[in-house]
């Protein structure tokens, strides 16, 4: 068990967080879910995934771990 999250993240050399963002804007682009998965599989590094809570996603300290973010689509 970590005590934070960059504890948790500190072997990652690319961090990618999935959001929907819809009530703020985030300072990073958010990519479709195919563009981010091939950019981590390019990676070479060790690659960190971070998922917020459904109700809530990431809130802004936790997306400012991430060097890129992701919507998953979930319905039309």
């Amino acid at each position: 068990m970590f005590g934070s999250l960059a504890e948790a993240t500190a072997d990652c050399t690319l961090i990618v967080g999935t959001t929907a963002a819809q009530h703020r804007v985030p300072r990073l682009p958010i990519e479709r879910l195919e563009a981010g998965a091939d950019a981590a599989r390019r990676h070479e590094g060790r690659v960190g995934l971070l998922f917020g809570s459904e109700k809530f996603g990431l809130s802004n300290e936790e997306m400012s771990h991430c060097h890129g973010l992701l919507r998953i689509a979930t319905s039309p």
